[in-house]
C-alpha cells in the first residue's frame, strides 16, 4: 500500500463548482459552466 497516491484530476477554476475535480472528461470545457478546464494533481487523503 502506497502512503500517498497522486491522482489527476480536471477542475474548473471559473465557475461554483472550482472545488469539484471532475475526471477522465473527453472536453476542454467545464460541464456546469463551459469555462476552461484546468488539469491539476490532488492527494488521495484516506
Amino acid at each position: 500500500m502506497k502512503e500517498s497516491e497522486a491522482m489527476v484530476g480536471i477542475r474548473c477554476d471559473s465557475c461554483p463548482f472550482s472545488g469539484v475535480i471532475f475526471q477522465e472528461l473527453e472536453e476542454d470545457d467545464c460541464p456546469e459552466c463551459d469555462g476552461s478546464l484546468q488539469e491539476t494533481s490532488v492527494l488521495a487523503s484516506e
